[in-house]
């Protein structure tokens, strides 16, 4: 799965003459439905962004949230710095679909951090 999405906190800025873009309720929709079907099938996953930080951090953070593990993550590379935004996106959809994670601390104390 390829997706393009800026790594912004909005859905769309304009500055300094460029134009970025968010991730959208669509490819929200694409991210959990791929990972859903990768996880029921118990494939490997791969997750990485072009600049492999924020958008890949907050993936990666929703599926060690929702999913219980083990996972291995890039230790040089932890889950400590998820884009919220893209984090808030993927949630918005898992409850728009009545999902429910099984890890629900870790739900709890990422929301209470996005509204801080």
């Amino acid at each position: 799965m390829n997706l393009e999405f800026d790594d912004i906190t909005e859905p769309e800025i304009f500055r300094k003459g460029i134009h970025a873009y968010g991730i959208t309720d669509s490819q929200a929709e694409a991210i959990v439905k791929f990972l859903e079907r990768a996880i029921d099938l118990n494939l490997d996953i791969y997750v990485h962004c072009r600049a492999g930080y924020s958008r890949s951090q907050a993936i990666v953070r929703y599926v060690k949230s929702r999913w219980a593990g083990p996972w291995e993550t890039n230790p040089l590379n932890p889950d400590d710095k998820p884009n919220y935004y893209v984090l808030g996106k993927l949630r918005e959809y898992e409850n728009k679909q009545d999902i429910h994670s099984p890890i629900e601390g870790s739900l709890e104390s990422d929301n209470n951090r996005n509204q801080g």
